[in-house]
């Protein structure tokens, strides 16, 4: 019988090769001033052969925003009523996306553990990407996020992970 982490692991393997199997690729490319906090430790400045040109410059804004730990920089990304779904809870425009970023830079925080962000597939106005999480002193936390881009800005996002149903997350949905 199959755990719930093997599952959402396979899952997230088709996902990828699925996308990779329309012609998206990546090279990573470690940013020039290195790492700076657990939620740093990721790639950027990456060039998908298939995303726009649109998709491409948000990505690369929102990682390194993620990089810097930067909340300000992070909304810009978003439209007005974007939708952030993070474990099947709605989060919907910019005040309670900046809310939830607040809080996963807490759960980020190099001093809990440290967040290895995999290459991400952009494809269209499609981004996806996988990441782990270890926490410090267990295993390692597998998380998946989906970025939709239209007209410059993030439109929606989806994240999913039992992270968040281990470390508990309190900020209020939408009702």
């Amino acid at each position: 019988m199959a755990t719930k982490k093997t599952v959402v692991c396979l899952t997230a393997a088709l996902a990828v090769a699925a996308a990779l199997s329309l012609g998206g690729n990546a090279v990573a490319q470690t940013p020039p001033d290195g790492p700076k906090t657990a939620a740093s430790q990721s790639v950027t400045g990456l060039k998908n052969a298939d995303a726009t040109e649109s998709t491409q410059a948000i990505w690369n804004n929102h990682i390194k925003a993620w990089s810097d730990g930067s909340v300000k920089e992070i909304v810009k990304d978003y439209s007005d009523d974007a939708l952030l779904i993070l474990n099947g809870q709605q989060y919907k425009g910019k005040k309670q996306i900046a809310a939830v970023f607040t809080r996963l830079f807490e759960i980020f925080d190099e001093r809990n553990g440290v967040n290895k962000i995999d290459p991400e597939v952009v494809s269209n106005e499609t981004v996806y990407i996988t990441w782990n999480f270890t926490p410090r002193g267990k295993e390692p936390i597998f998380g998946t996020d989906t970025f939709q881009v239209k007209n410059d800005r993030i439109t929606v996002q989806t994240i999913g992970s039992f992270l968040y149903k281990e470390r508990k997350f309190t900020v209020d949905p939408v009702d």
